[in-house]
C-alpha cells in the first residue's frame, strides 16, 4: 500500500488482498491498475503543480509503474516544478530566487500552490506589497478619534526582525 498508493491500508483492502492467494508483486501489479492508484496520480498534477494533467503526460505517469510516492518524487525533481519556484519568486515576491532560497523550496514537498500560499505569507511578500501600509492606512482611518483627529492606531515597527505592532486607542469594532 505504501510504496503504490501511498498510504497505510484500510482494514477491508488489506483483508481483500490477503484472500486473493496473489504474491506481493502481483498485488503490485493489479494496485498500478487500480481506479485508486490512476486517480491519485492524477491528483498530484494538481497537487504539485496546480494545473491539470496533460493526456500524454498522465498516460505515461499512470503507466510508469512507479508508486504514487515515487511519482511525486519525479513531479518534485522535475524541471517544471523548479521554474515553478522560480516564477514564484518574480510573480510574488518581484525578484529572482537566491540559490539558499531555490533549494530550499526545491526541498521542501510542497505543491506549487501550497508554496504560493507560503510566498504569500511571508513578511517579504507582506512588507513588500504594500499590503501592510494599506492595512495599516484603513485600520486609522477606521479607528481614528473624531473629538482629537488622532489616529485609532499606534504603529511600533520592528524592521529587525520584520514584526509589527498595533496599539489601538479605542476599541475595535466587530467586523473590521
Amino acid at each position: 500500500y505504501g510504496n503504490v498508493l501511498g498510504r497505510e491500508p484500510d482494514a477491508g483492502g488489506l483483508d481483500y488482498w490477503n484472500q486473493t492467494g496473489l504474491d506481493t508483486s502481483q498485488i503490485q501489479s493489479e494496485m498500478l491498475k487500480s481506479p485508486e492508484y490512476k486517480s491519485s496520480v492524477q491528483g498530484l498534477y494538481s497537487d504539485v503543480f496546480g494545473r491539470q494533467p496533460d493526456s500524454t503526460g498522465l498516460n505515461y505517469w499512470q503507466n510508469s509503474g512507479l508508486g504514487v510516492p515515487q511519482v511525486k518524487q519525479e513531479f518534485l525533481q522535475s524541471p517544471e516544478y523548479s521554474n515553478g519556484i522560480s516564477n514564484l519568486y518574480r510573480s510574488v515576491l518581484d525578484r529572482q530566487p537566491d540559490a539558499s532560497g531555490q533549494m530550499f523550496w526545491q526541498t521542501s514537498g510542497l505543491g506549487l500552490p501550497d508554496m504560493a500560499q507560503q510566498f504569500m505569507n511571508s513578511p517579504e511578500y507582506i512588507k513588500d506589497s504594500g499590503y501592510q501600509s494599506n492595512l495599516i492606512a484603513s485600520l486609522r482611518a477606521a479607528n481614528k478619534d473624531p473629538m482629537t483627529n488622532n489616529p485609532g492606531v499606534t504603529l511600533l515597527d520592528n524592521p529587525k526582525n520584520s514584526t509589527l505592532t498595533l496599539n489601538f486607542n479605542k476599541p475595535v469594532p466587530i467586523g473590521l
